[in-house]
């Protein structure tokens, strides 16, 4: 396992190359690493989200933490539940999101974690979010988080996680996991945070240290949006596959 310290000095982590390389045995780096991209135009902050907080029973003032992806065990929704009520105990007005269509024995599993841990009240389930619904729900949230593991007897590992640069997109900031390429979405103390995998102490007080700075919450936010704009929009990403093209040629 990479300890934090060792991930921190890997900034160009570049984790689904390195998987690819390995694979094909190359030494040669054949593989060559771009990033998804982030269409600006289609993600970006609204203030048009009062209606969904209505519908989900959220009063205005609620701080929401939002997980936006399927719902299975890789995606660690679970750590977060097992955060909260740390969270809970320092801010009693927060929500967590929980958004995407996922495995129903993990759902079962998590319900069950949230009976045990009397969280009914500050979780909410929506299922599968429509395209048109993304940007309020980024939007609407005060940190978006997916504390994502690699669940080994499946060789199963987050690629990348575009999600971190469309919440960002969005304004809102963003904490992740030191899982598989997940590193590549999220520079450390810039437009988030990172947390060891399975650490809901860790995460919880990233969490709240967000939560009891406005000042930190909008330096991530600006930050994170900035990032975006300046190395993740298509074009920026479609410019760098034209130059490994040419140089290829």
């Amino acid at each position: 396992m990479l300890t934090g310290k060792r991930v921190r000095n890997r900034r160009n982590h570049h984790f689904t190359q390195e998987e690819i390389n390995k694979r094909i045995h190359s030494t040669h780096n054949k593989a060559v690493f771009l990033p998804n991209g982030v269409d600006t135009n289609r993600f970006y902050y609204t203030n048009n989200y009062i209606h969904i907080k209505e519908q989900l029973s959220i009063a205005p003032s609620t701080k929401i933490i939002l997980t936006l992806a399927r719902v299975i065990e890789r995606k660690g929704h679970d750590t977060v539940l097992r955060a909260l009520p740390k969270i809970l105990a320092r801010h009693p007005d927060t929500v967590y999101i929980i958004a995407g269509s996922g495995h129903g024995t993990y759902i079962d599993k998590l319900n069950a974690l949230i009976k045990e841990l009397n969280l009914t009240k500050n979780v909410r389930f929506t299922s599968f979010i429509d395209d048109k619904h993304l940007n309020t729900f980024y939007s609407m949230s005060n940190i978006y988080v997916m504390v994502s593991r690699l669940i080994e007897s499946e060789g199963d590992s987050e690629g990348f996680g575009i999600t971190f640069l469309e919440a960002n997109a969005c304004g809102c900031p963003v904490i992740g996991s030191y899982s598989g390429g997940i590193p590549d979405a999220i520079e450390d103390g810039v437009n988030g945070f990172l947390v060891q995998p399975d650490d809901p102490e860790a995460l919880a007080n990233k969490i709240i240290q967000i939560f009891d700075s406005k000042s930190l919450h909008q330096k991530l936010a600006n930050q994170g949006l900035k990032r975006v704009q300046t190395q993740f929009t298509w074009e920026i990403i479609t410019e760098q596959l034209l130059s490994i093209i040419k140089k290829k040629l």
